[in-house]
């Protein structure tokens, strides 16, 4: 995991209110920065229910930029969402945003494989329609 990653990863708002609008305004390009071709400790700590969700929303958001800078491709993050969707997740609380985040980085790069997946979670009442 790079400093950054380390850092944000702890559970609760700490890193968040040391860092202020860093974690929803750049902490997603700070992510992609410093990525060094291994993907896994993006996943953990997207997967990580303890993280806090906007620190998992960037490190979401990082995989698309990732994918516009042709670092990683985008079949790649397809696939991981793909896998997101289908039970990697499994547990994760209705009420998180997580699930609305997954939708806006589905569309963000044109998942349009994932709409199955979309549609049953709009179904199930998962997304935040206000975001």
């Amino acid at each position: 995991m790079s400093p950054p990653q380390e850092f944000f990863s702890n559970p609760g708002e700490a890193a968040e209110d040391a860092t202020g609008d860093v974690v929803t305004e750049q902490l997603a390009n700070i992510f992609a920065s410093v990525y060094d071709g291994n993907i896994e400790p993006l996943q953990k700590l997207i997967e990580k229910p303890t993280a806090n969700v906007w620190v998992r929303g960037a490190a979401l958001n990082s995989l698309a930029i990732l994918v516009v800078e042709d670092v990683i491709p985008r079949e790649q993050v397809v696939q991981y969402l793909d896998e997101l969707f289908s039970g990697k997740l499994e547990g994760e609380d209705e009420y998180s945003v997580i699930w609305t985040m997954l939708v806006d980085l589905s569309a963000d790069i044109a998942a349009v494989e994932l709409q199955s997946h979309i549609d049953r979670v709009f179904d199930a009442d998962l997304i935040d329609t206000y975001w």
